[in-house]
C-alpha cells in the first residue's frame, strides 16, 4: 500500500518538477497514515494533514486500500474508496487516486429548502483542512495559490464560499461538537469569487485560484467557508436526498507557490497520458446516444467504462481495435462519465459524454 503511494508520488514529482517548488506537504493527499474504512476518518489517516472535523465533516477517501467497507468494490455508502464513496458520492481523484472532504454548509434538515437556510441547532456549522506548509512565507513575495473542488453528487445544497487562508501559528481546532465546529473568524487571502463560478459541478473539478503578497511569517495554510451562513452565497440544488442537507466538497491537488508557471503547471497534471496515445470521440454531444471512440497508440486491449452522475456504471466494453462505437440509446438524456483503462489497470484518459 504505502510503496503504491510512493510510487505515485513520484510518478507526480517527475511530472510537476521541483517538489520544492509547491509548499504544501502531501499536496494531493496521496500520502497515507491508515486506511480509512467510512468517513469521519481524516485526522490521523492522511499525513501531514489535520483539521477541524468531528462526527459527519472532515473525510479522506483513497484508492490504495483494498478490502474497504463497499466490499471491495466500493459500491455501497460509507467506504473510503475511489471513485465509490460515503453517502453515494463518486469521483476520481483530480491527479492521483486520493482527495479530501470537507463541508460547508449544514442545514439538518430535508424539508430546509427555500432562503435563508439554516434555520436549525446545525447553523453555522463547518469542517476546515491545515496543513503545515514546508516553509514560512516571505514578506514582500508574491505567492500564487490553486486547488480543486467538487461538488458530492447526494449533496443537497452547494456554497460558492470556499478559500484558502494562511496563518502564522496553529489555528486550534473545535472537535467537541457534533457534527462539526463552528466558522473560523479569519478572512482567507484566496477564495472562490461567487458571481463568477458557481461551485455547482458534480462531474468536474472546479480550479479555484489567486495570489496575494505575504505580510511574512505565515506558516500555516487552512481551507473551508469562512462565512456565516448569512453571508454565504447557498444554493438549494433541487434534489432532496436522504444524507445530504449538507454542501460537501471534494479537495484535491493544494499548490502555493513564488512559480506562477508551476502553480498553473497542475493543469497538464490532471491530464497525465502517455505521448503517443490520444484519443477523440464522436458525435458529443449526440442525439442518437451512439458515440464513436478512436485511438492512436494503443496497441494491447483496454476496457472503456462508462458511469451515469450518480456513479451507477451503465456501460462497459472491451475493445481491440483503434476504433469502435458504443451504444447509449437506452440512457436517459444527461451528462455521462466515461474512464478508460488498460489491461493492466492503467489510466487511459476520463472525459464526459452528453446526450440531449
Amino acid at each position: 500500500m504505502k510503496k503504491r503511494g510512493l510510487f505515485i508520488s513520484i510518478l507526480l514529482f517527475t511530472a510537476l518538477g521541483s517538489f520544492s517548488q509547491n509548499l504544501v506537504p502531501n499536496y494531493s493527499f496521496e500520502s497515507i497514515i491508515q486506511c480509512p474504512q467510512n468517513c469521519n476518518q481524516f485526522i490521523n489517516y492522511v499525513s501531514d494533514w489535520t483539521g477541524q472535523g468531528v462526527g459527519e465533516g472532515l473525510c479522506y477517501f483513497t484508492a490504495q486500500c483494498p478490502g474497504d467497507t463497499g466490499s471491495g468494490s466500493g459500491s455501497t455508502s460509507f467506504s473510503g474508496s475511489v471513485p465509490y464513496n460515503y453517502a453515494y458520492g463518486f469521483q476520481y481523484a483530480h491527479t492521483g487516486v486520493s482527495y479530501a472532504e470537507i463541508v460547508t454548509f449544514v442545514s439538518g434538515s430535508t424539508a430546509d429548502t427555500t432562503y435563508p437556510y439554516g434555520k436549525t441547532t446545525f447553523a453555522n456549522v463547518r469542517s476546515y483542512l491545515e496543513a503545515e506548509l514546508l516553509d514560512s512565507l516571505k514578506s514582500g513575495t508574491t505567492y500564487y495559490v490553486i486547488f480543486f473542488v467538487n461538488l458530492q453528487n447526494s449533496s443537497d445544497f452547494a456554497c460558492n464560499d470556499i478559500g484558502a487562508f494562511f496563518s502564522p501559528s496553529y489555528i486550534v481546532p473545535n472537535n467537541t461538537t457534533f457534527p462539526s465546529g463552528p466558522v473560523w473568524p479569519y478572512s482567507p487571502q484566496v477564495y472562490n469569487n461567487p458571481k463568477k463560478q458557481k461551485l455547482t459541478d458534480t462531474l468536474n473539478w472546479m480550479k479555484i485560484s489567486g495570489s496575494f503578497v505575504a505580510k511574512g511569517g505565515e506558516k500555516y495554510i487552512a481551507i473551508g467557508n469562512f462565512k456565516n451562513d448569512s453571508l454565504s452565497s447557498i444554493r438549494f440544488i433541487g434534489q432532496v436526498t436522504t444524507d445530504g442537507t449538507e454542501a460537501w466538497y471534494y479537495v484535491d491537488d493544494v499548490i502555493i507557490s513564488p512559480d506562477s508557471n508551476y502553480a498553473d503547471s497542475i493543469m497538464s497534471v490532471s491530464e497525465l497520458k502517455v505521448e503517443s496515445e490520444k484519443l477523440k470521440v464522436w458525435p458529443n454531444p449526440s442525439s442518437s446516444g451512439k458515440f464513436t471512440f478512436q485511438f492512436s497508440g494503443i496497441s494491447h486491449p483496454s476496457l472503456v467504462e462508462v458511469y451515469n452522475v450518480f456513479g451507477e456504471k451503465v456501460y462497459s466494453i472491451k475493445f481491440f481495435n483503434s476504433q469502435f462505437s458504443i451504444n447509449l440509446s437506452n440512457e436517459p438524456q444527461g451528462i455521462y462519465l466515461y474512464r478508460v483503462t488498460s489491461d493492466i489497470g492503467e489510466c487511459i484518459g476520463t472525459g464526459k459524454l452528453i446526450i440531449q
